[in-house]
C-alpha cells in the first residue's frame, strides 16, 4: 500500500503545472533575483576569490534556475537551489582553474625560447624574440656546474 502511495504522489508530481502565467512567471524569478543575488555573489566570492569569476558562477546558476523554473517543485525551495547550482557550478570554476595551472605545453624545437624566467620582451635577459634554446643558454651566466668547463674525460661515463 505504502508503495502504491509513492508511485500515485510521484506520477501527481510530474503532471504539476507552474500557476503562474508566463509573465508572472518571469516577475517571480526576477523577484527572486533581487532578493537573492547578493547572497549568491558573497557565497560564490567566498568560494573562488575572484570577482568576475563570481558574478559568472551566479549568472550561470541564475541562467539555469530560469530555464529549469517550471519543473521546479516547490517554489518556496528556490534558495536552496540556487545555493546547490552556486555550489556547483564555483567548485567546476574551481576546477577548470586548477586544470589550466597545472597545464604545461610541450615544448617545441621550432619555437623561439623564451629566456630563463619566460620573458619574451626583447632586451630582457636570456629572452626576445628570435632567441633559440642555444642562444639562450649560452647568454646566461656559467653556473658551478657548467660542462664546458668539464674536461671530456670525467664526462664520459666510463
Amino acid at each position: 500500500m505504502a508503495d502504491e502511495t509513492t508511485l500515485t504522489r510521484l506520477r501527481d508530481l510530474r503532471r504539476w503545472q507552474p500557476v503562474q502565467p508566463p509573465g508572472e512567471r518571469t516577475q517571480v524569478i526576477s523577484d527572486i533575483f533581487q532578493q537573492h543575488r547578493p547572497a549568491m555573489l558573497r557565497l560564490a566570492l567566498l568560494l573562488v576569490d575572484d570577482q568576475h569569476s563570481a558574478e559568472d558562477v551566479v549568472q550561470d546558476a541564475f541562467a539555469g534556475f530560469y530555464r529549469s523554473y517550471a519543473g521546479l517543485i516547490d517554489p518556496v525551495k528556490a534558495p536552496a537551489y540556487l545555493r546547490s547550482a552556486v555550489l556547483n557550478n564555483a567548485r567546476s570554476a574551481l576546477r577548470r582553474r586548477r586544470t589550466a595551472r597545472a597545464y604545461v605545453p610541450p615544448h617545441g624545437g621550432d619555437r623561439p625560447f623564451r629566456g630563463v624566467a619566460g620573458d619574451a620582451r626583447p632586451g630582457a635577459p636570456g629572452g626576445g624574440p628570435g632567441v633559440t634554446p642555444a642562444a639562450g643558454s649560452a647568454a646566461r651566466d656559467p653556473g658551478p656546474c657548467d660542462i664546458t668547463r668539464i674536461s671530456p674525460r670525467p664526462r664520459s661515463p666510463s
